[in-house]
This record gives structure tokens, C-alpha cells and sequence, in this order.
């Protein structure tokens, strides 16, 4: 919008303040100075022309006028409080015509009118605030070329008579930006290293053999495949399963691939699984622990748990000993259809049924059928770190082609005098075995463990027998001590039978 222009002439006669000439002024003087055909350089006068940086073009803009008056006279104060007035009037009625324009533009959808009036606004209000520039020179007694340079270095950003508020050329926005920005970057550096120490303890947790792995890993839901195991107390002590639960923790969860299958019985086979590019297994868990297998069979999703019946002490590969059951979904998928090469989707590891050897000075273990996995598991861990304390196993069946894991037990037993198996044979019609026939009575476990009382005792085992083995373990206590204060509990984490009777092989009663 065309700025007003000026009515009043400066003089131009004065002189410039000597031969020394400042450089900033010079450089100011020739970046300012106006085109050819301009009025000489005798005001500010002249005729009307479109404001520019400086002041309206045409005749002298107003600041590099400025700077041929090196003093403050009576006059130069005159001529630019007249001038500087003028451009404060002008700047102001342009602010407000250009503010009704834009307002109707706006209410018009005018935007190129809006975006007219927002240049001539701009021009306006840069008129006004040279003018209050010049203004505020006068009253601080600067002289007229000093006023034109402030306004020039100012414009420029490169300093002016208001100094930054520090002498460091900082104001205090910067000042205060930056300190919230370092108490931003201390903030961020105290919750990394709170993070890095509490990701430090959780790795502690989760080793093998620190004191308080046993209560925190794999503190998850039951599983939905295995036989239910509980835990016989002879004495008062600590279960596997405190009454204290302890904290949850998420599993691993990925893929594992099949490296190897073992035929264990005609219905039982181990399925030996590993890192898919090598390596050691990616989590760690406790003898007695399970894995929980997740697959996609006749397009739905499958998903059942199967205790690790390896020793944690084997890191490059865990093994699943399952049973082929007639109803199991995933048990018979993975006896008819698994190979070696296969990826299996893993959550692993969950369960508080476990027993590391720090709990008791010994253990009975008692296993029915395919209740031997987690028994397995804490057989193999505590003699592989040669348990100086007595183990023994009571393992019954239904017949001897069912025994799971014979050669090695009785491997085991040779090897460590400390361990004791003991076998119980349901039906041996027609075969030829030679041990105990018969299910596992209260006479059979007083028989196979002296001082059962003193001793610390897991079962697990299929719903039918865990419940036998527990009264004949119970009877069994009660034939060495009678009236001492026994109890039996079942493993936290470990729902008990469900109402269904129609076979079904885990003890939730879901077929596995």
C-alpha cells in the first residue's frame, strides 16, 4: 500500500564530521542511497512513492538522510521529530485501513486481497516503527546518524543500541532455553541409567542359581498340557510355591526350531529344540518349568503347554518329552506331521513346579506316566551339578513298555550313589519284569525312602494317579511318624481338574 510521504525537507548541506569516514556508515550509505533520477540530496521531501526499508523512495529515504546530520542540533531535532511524527501517523492509519481490508477480505474468501492487505500491514507497521525508532533516538540525545545506524544494525541483526541482555550476546530466552534443554538431557541420562539398572537386576533374577531366581521366573499361568503336580510337605518348610506368589514376568516368546526327535515309548517321543541360526537357547528357566507351544492346526489356533524336560544346564538346546494322547490336538499334530527342520512358536519359560536343590537338603520325587518330564528335568539338573544330597525316584506305569527315560535313570543311578529309582509296574502279564508289580502304595514308599517324614516330596503324574500316589504318600508319612503335622499343597500356578470325565489326558481337562 503506499506509505504518505514526507512533507518536511532535511538540509543536506551539513557536513559529514570530518575525512575519517566510518566503514559501517559508508557501506550503509551505498546500500541506502537512492536510484538515479531521485531528487538530489536535499531531503526528505518530494513526491509520494512506495515506502521501502528505509522510508519512501523516490527522494532521499528518510534513514540514510540521517546520516549527513553528525550532530544533534535544534534544527536536525526538528526536522526529524517532524518527520519521524509524520511516519508514526501515516504507519498507523495504514495498520488500520490495511486491518478493515484484510477483515472484509476474510469474509469474502478473498485471499488474495487478504494477502495484499497482510504486505501492506507489514509496510505499515515498519513506517511506524521507524518512526518510533527516530522518536526514542531524540529522547536518549543520540544524534541523528547514530540514529540511522542503530535502526540499520538492528534491521541487520548485527547489534544496535539495544544491547542483548548479556555481554555474551545471549538474551535471556536463550539463556533460559538452554538450561531447560539441560535439565531435559540430565533427566533423560537419570532414566537410562535407571532403566539400565533395573533391566541389570531382572537379568540377575533370571539366572540360573541366584537367590531370587526361584521366585521370579516364569511366574505365569498354569499350563494346559501337563499332568498336575503338587508338593508333599513332611515337615513345615517352604513349598516350591510359596503362599507368596511371586512377581509376574513376561516369557520369551519366539521361534525354536526341531534339531532332532526321539522315540522315548511307542507313544512318547522328545522333541529336541534349538536357536534357528545357532547358538544358546535366547531364556533360562528351572528345573520343573514348561514351554508353552503355539500352533495353527485345521485353521484355528492351538495352543498347549509341555514341561522342559532337559536340564537347565544344557544351554544349547531345551527338549519337550509329549505324549501321543487319542483327543490331543497339538500332541497328535506334532507325533504325526512335526519333522526335524520345523519352526515351533515358543513361550517359554512359565510354572513355579520346580526344584533347584536349594529348597531342601534332598527330595523324593514321585512320577506316574508321562509325569516323569518334570521330574526328568530336575533329575538331570541336580546330578549334572553332583547334588551331595539323596534324590530318589519312584516312578510307576501301567507297563514296562511305559517307562520313559529307563536307560537313563538307571544310567544315573550307577553313576551317582546319591540317587535311588525305583520302579512300579501296573500290569506285567506276559513281559518279562522282574520289579515291583503294582501301583505305588503307602508300603512301596516306605519301603523305597527311609525317614519319608524328614523329607521333602513332589508327585506329579496324571489326575488318577497323582491323586493315589498323594494318599499313599500321606499313608506312607503317617507309618513312620504318626501324629506329626503334614500337609500336601498343590504347586501355585496349577489349576486342579476340571469337571470333565470324558478322558482327556491334562490335568485342566483340556485335551493336549
Amino acid at each position: 500500500m503506499p506509505a504518505a510521504a514526507s512533507g518536511t525537507d532535511m538540509p543536506a548541506t551539513q557536513p559529514m564530521g570530518g575525512s575519517g569516514t566510518d566503514p559501517m556508515a559508508a557501506m550503509m550509505k551505498q546500500m541506502m542511497s537512492p536510484s538515479a533520477g531521485s531528487a538530489g540530496p536535499g531531503g526528505m521531501g518530494g513526491t509520494a512513492a512506495p515506502s521501502g526499508c528505509c522510508g519512501p523512495m523516490g527522494a532521499k529515504p528518510f534513514y540514510p538522510s540521517l546520516m549527513q546530520w553528525p550532530a544533534l542540533t535544534d534544527e536536525a531535532r526538528r526536522a526529524v521529530r517532524a518527520e519521524a511524527l509524520k511516519r508514526l501517523g501515516s504507519g498507523t492509519n495504514a495498520l488500520a485501513a490495511e486491518q478493515s481490508r484484510l477483515h472484509h477480505a476474510l469474509a469474502s474468501n478473498d485471499f488474495a486481497t487478504a494477502g495484499a492487505s497482510i504486505k501492506g500491514a507489514r509496510e505499515g507497521l515498519a513506517q511506524a516503527e521507524s518512526g518510533v525508532s527516530a522518536l526514542k533516538g531524540l529522547e536518549e540525545g543520540k544524534a541523528p546518524r547514530e540514529i540511522a545506524l542503530t535502526w540499520f544494525k538492528n534491521q541487520n541483526g548485527i547489534g544496535g543500541a539495544e544491547k542483548m541482555a548479556t555481554d555474551s550476546g545471549l538474551s535471556w530466552w536463550h539463556i533460559i532455553g538452554m538450561v531447560l534443554l539441560a535439565a531435559a538431557l540430565l533427566t533423560a541420562l537419570l532414566l537410562r541409567q535407571a532403566r539400565l539398572r533395573r533391566i541389570a537386576s531382572l537379568v540377575e533374577r533370571l539366572m540360573p542359581g541366584s537367590p531370587s531366581a526361584q521366585t521370579s521366573i516364569g511366574a505365569l499361568a498354569a499350563p494346559t498340557a501337563m499332568a498336575q503336580p503338587a508338593v508333599l510337605a513332611g515337615v513345615p518348610q517352604v513349598s516350591a510355591a510359596t503362599n507368596a506368589p511371586p512377581p509376574v514376568r513376561r516369557p520369551w516368546k519366539g521361534v525354536l526350531r526341531i534339531k532332532a526327535i526321539f522315540d522315548e515309548t511307542p507313544n512318547v517321543k522328545s522333541f529336541r529344540l534349538m536357536e534357528p541360526d545357532g547358538g544358546s537357547i535366547p531364556f533360562t528357566f528351572l528345573p520343573g518349568q514348561y514351554a508353552t507351544i503355539t500352533s495353527e492346526i485345521d485353521g484355528q489356533k492351538v495352543r498347549r503347554s509341555y514341561t522342559i524336560s532337559s536340564s537347565p544346564t544344557q544351554r544349547d538346546y531345551i527338549e519337550l518329552t509329549i505324549k501321543r494322547e487319542q483327543y490331543g490336538l497339538e500332541s497328535r499334530h506334532l507325533h504325526d506331521h512335526a519333522d526335524t527342520g520345523d519352526l515351533l512358536e515358543i513361550s517359554a519359560p512359565a510354572g513355579r513346579f520346580f526344584f533347584t536343590g536349594k529348597e531342601a537338603d534332598g527330595i523324593v520325587l514321585i512320577a506316574g506316566g508321562v509325569g516323569i518330564t518334570p521330574m526328568m528335568s530336575v533329575l538331570r539338573s541336580l546330578t549334572d551339578r553332583s547334588y551331595e544330597h539323596d534324590i530318589f525316584l519312584l516312578y510307576g506305569v501301567n507297563t514296562p513298555e511305559d517307562l520313559i527315560f529307563r536307560d537313563e535313570c538307571d544310567h544315573l543311578a550307577r553313576r551317582h550313589p546319591k540317587l535311588h529309582v525305583a520302579y512300579a509296574v501296573a500290569k506285567a502279564e506276559g513281559t518279562d519284569w522282574q520289579g515291583h508289580v503294582g501301583y505305588i502304595t503307602a508300603d512301596f514308599i516306605a519301603a523305597s525312602v527311609p525317614d519319608i517324614s524328614k523329607r521333602r516330596v513332589h508327585l506329579c503324574g496324571p489326575p488318577p494317579h497323582d491323586g493315589r500316589s498323594e494318599r499313599s504318600a500321606r499313608a506312607a508319612q503317617g507309618s513312620v511318624r504318626p501324629g506329626q503335622n503334614r500337609g500336601v499343597r498343590s504347586a501355585e500356578g496349577w489349576p486342579s481338574l476340571g469337571n470333565r470325565t470324558d478322558g482327556t489326558c491334562c490335568h485342566t481337562g483340556i485335551h493336549c
